[in-house]
């Protein structure tokens, strides 16, 4: 255990004396109107809005830091001189002179903007009753410096490409300096579209099945589609219209495959059509049976007897008639 303590303590070090050694080493000359030293000066250096260090010019008006290379903001505070603003860039050991000036009868904005990692075309604007006043373009790092604006109200904008453009409202002062470091929210991409593959979900034995691939509404050319047919493996490729083609030769099942997305076709033969639906035959009225030689309806053999039972009887009574008849007609005659 203190063994690695001690690794841990050499390590660290290690890593100030390295990092004090590839240090640079920037000295602040800060003089006054009539190039008198400003001895005493406090001198800060500043980025992102926090003070880094800070020193007094010493008796040779000098203040000097170690820092990396960068951009950073160089701050004079001097009484009775108003506050001094400067913005610095540091390469390798760097000398400057500042100089305060007892009378300053304009405003000044400073800050770095936060967010974009490319500053090439950004750009702060102050606006005044929607006109501009000045533009400035911020350094490599998004620091940026405006001065020699009239006091009074202004609308700051920020503008940094793919990101929002940010508007703060503010009062400057003459004479003095205001900080502002706003951070940019990049513009939010839209869902990007994904490649859709599509074919139909059948066709019939030996046409042309047609498989499409789109972006968004654009066709994709070039693409490579796998298919698995009924008899093998294939591949076919998208032309300039985004569509592939391929004969259904064989009944059966056609599965294409592009990157993750499936879709199936089936090929049906003739044998495989659906049949038409049968139509139920129309209705028709009960016809009697037919009967054999041996057979008799019943309800007509009833319906004969008693036809036959009727004549019988009338054939009777006839015959009684007649024979009553007879016997009275000779019994006359016999008087």
């Amino acid at each position: 255990m203190v063994i690695s303590v001690r690794a841990a303590s050499m390590f660290i070090l290690f890593a100030i004396l390295v990092s004090i050694a590839s240090a640079s080493t920037l000295a602040v000359k800060v003089t006054v109107t009539q190039d008198t030293l400003a001895v005493g000066t406090n001198v800060s250096v500043m980025t992102g809005g926090v003070v880094l260090e800070e020193k007094k010019a010493g008796s040779d008006g000098y203040a000097r830091f170690n820092l990396s290379d960068g951009s950073y903001f160089m701050q004079l505070r001097r009484y009775p001189y108003p506050l001094h603003v400067s913005l610095v860039e540091v390469k390798g050991n760097t000398e400057i002179t500042l100089t305060m000036r007892q009378l300053i009868s304009y405003a000044s904005a400073y800050g770095q903007i936060f967010g974009p990692s490319d500053f090439s075309n950004a750009s702060v604007s102050a606006y005044q009753n929607g006109l501009i006043v000045k533009r400035a373009a911020p350094n490599a790092h998004g620091f940026y410096l405006m001065s020699f604006l009239p006091e009074g109200e202004y609308e700051l904008e920020f503008i940094a490409p793919g990101f929002v453009t940010m508007k703060e409202k503010t009062y400057l002062l003459a004479a003095d300096f205001i900080e502002l470091s706003p951070t940019l929210e990049k513009f939010k991409e839209e869902e990007e579209h994904l490649p859709v593959l599509s074919a139909p979900g059948s066709v019939k034995q030996f046409s042309i099945i047609e498989v499409s691939i789109t972006k968004g509404l654009a066709p994709l050319s070039g693409e490579k589609i796998s298919v698995e047919t009924p008899s093998g493996k294939a591949e076919i490729n998208t032309g300039s219209d985004g569509k592939a083609r391929i004969n259904a030769a064989e009944a059966g099942t056609y599965k294409f495959t592009y990157q993750s997305q499936t879709v199936v076709t089936a090929a049906v033969g003739k044998e495989q059509e659906e049949e038409p639906e049968p139509v139920a035959p129309e209705l028709q009225p009960a016809q009697p049976p037919v009967q054999g030689p041996g057979q008799q309806d019943s309800g007509g053999g009833a319906l004969l007897f008693v036809v036959l039972a009727f004549l019988s009887v009338v054939g009777v009574a006839a015959i009684a008639i007649a024979a009553i008849s007879y016997l009275r007609g000779k019994k006359k005659h016999r008087k």
